[in-house]
């Protein structure tokens, strides 16, 4: 599963770096500068070729600050906001920032696996998806969760095709709610529910301790998410073993990160 990243900037030395040190993750469909007289039109029909599910806005530099980028990069942006709401949308700025950084790849990924099983088309893949992604889905809004699992169960008994549009119409809405400590906080609990009656008293209060220490922003999710696996392993927790949660997006990707060689 690779994920389609758009990457739109003014500098040819930023899409070089960015291109060449996310390579072996993510397929790069199209690389756009900004500053091509591209017209409106003709940049739409680019924009719904691509198909992706990720987009790279260039951030304020002494380089690209001019008016004429500014205002250009932010018609961009309202213009994929409108043809594919779906998107995930972040500035090369902000790549470098962790927690957001978090956010752009969870959505970027789950966006790629959904589309994935929307292509095999089966009433089974789809069951799967969405189990594996309960705790995920925890993060961002609970109703709709809950709505997403509805629509799996299919009471009314819809064709397979209808619930896959309205699964994907959810999904949107779920991932444009974005991810919030209080509901990853939520999940971590829920999660940590499943464990606590394996656990020995020391390492119950170690995990209570630490999934508040996060909920403080004294603790970083992947933290938690580390150590509750590491129990989910211990104990053999077949049901939460599969959720993606404890690996949304690859772990490689944030090594790259770690690694201070992106410079955009």
């Amino acid at each position: 599963m690779r994920p389609t990243v758009l990457m739109l900037s003014s500098q040819a030395a930023a899409l070089s770096t960015f291109k060449e040190t996310l390579a072996p993750w993510l397929n790069i469909y199209k690389l756009c500068l900004i500053e091509q007289s591209m017209d409106e039109e003709n940049l739409q029909a680019e924009l719904l070729r691509a198909n992706f599910q990720g987009l790279v806005l260039p951030h304020a530099s002494e380089q690209n600050e001019e008016e004429y980028v500014r205002r250009r990069t932010q018609r961009i942006q309202t213009t994929v906001t409108q043809l594919v709401p779906s998107v995930a949308i972040i500035t090369a700025g902000d790549l470098q920032d962790a927690s957001l950084r978090e956010a752009f790849f969870t959505h970027v990924f789950l966006l790629a696996r959904f589309y994935e099983v929307k292509a095999i088309g089966s009433a089974r893949a789809l069951m799967l998806f969405h189990s594996h992604h309960k705790y995920l889905y925890f993060c961002y809004h609970q109703r709709l969760k809950d709505q997403l699992g509805r629509i799996v169960a299919n009471p009314k008994k819809l064709s397979l095709t209808e619930v896959f549009q309205h699964y994907e119409v959810i999904l949107i809405e779920l991932l444009q709610h974005g991810m919030s400590i209080k509901n990853s906080t939520n999940a971590l609990q829920h999660m940590f529910g499943y464990l606590s009656k394996e656990l020995p008293a020391k390492e119950k209060a170690a995990m209570i301790a630490l999934i508040d220490d996060f909920r403080q922003g004294k603790a970083a999710k992947k933290e938690v998410l580390r150590a509750l696996y590491a129990e989910v392993e211990r104990t053999n927790q077949a049901f939460l073993r599969p959720q993606v949660i404890f690996e949304a997006y690859p772990d490689s990707l944030e090594e790259v990160f770690d690694s201070s060689n992106v410079i955009l």
